[in-house]
């Protein structure tokens, strides 16, 4: 059973896809992440996959640490939004996040404390992003034009109706 002030981690979602996680244009990443109400701050830890080596050494990649300010209260989540401007296109991230009393920080396979996320030798599995085109948002508009939409769906009940006989 859940204590009153234990983080609601059911509430926690995010995925490095759609519409958490899309370069906005190529210059700007945006991250997105849904809490419970229990969480009162989430900070991202984000930065350049490679900036701590490439070796496969004893480096201890951090990131930089930005709090997310922007959010959007929904009926039962709050939805964290930040942009991120990351400097070779790719990012590497994870989240800290607070509630009144508690502080766990959120990677890709799970949570973790802080004693958790300092042990020597763990490997942090952050989540990871790239800033190329296929991942680049695309505004959704509509039906878009009609002839393109017709051409795309031959034969089916969009084809448009030009007194011609099917083939």
């Amino acid at each position: 059973m859940r204590e009153e002030n234990e983080m609601e981690f059911s509430g926690v979602y995010h995925k490095t896809s759609e519409q958490m996680s899309y370069a906005l244009d190529e210059d700007r990443l945006i991250v997105n992440i849904k809490t419970g109400y229990d969480v009162k701050q989430v900070f991202i830890h984000y930065g350049d996959p490679y900036e701590a080596g490439i070796l496969g050494g004893k480096e201890k990649w951090i990131g930089k640490r930005e709090e997310m300010i922007y959010k959007k209260r929904l009926p039962y989540q709050i939805w964290w939004t930040t942009t991120l401007l990351p400097e070779y296109k790719r990012c590497k991230y994870y989240f800290e996040l607070r509630t009144e009393e508690e502080v766990w920080y959120y990677f890709e396979d799970g949570f973790l404390t802080k004693d958790q996320l300092q042990m020597d030798g763990r490997m942090q599995q952050c989540l990871y992003c790239t800033m190329d085109e296929s991942s680049r948002y695309k505004p959704h508009t509509g039906m878009g034009k009609r002839n393109d939409l017709v051409s795309d769906f031959p034969g089916s009940v969009l084809q448009r109706d030009t007194g011609k006989k099917r083939r």
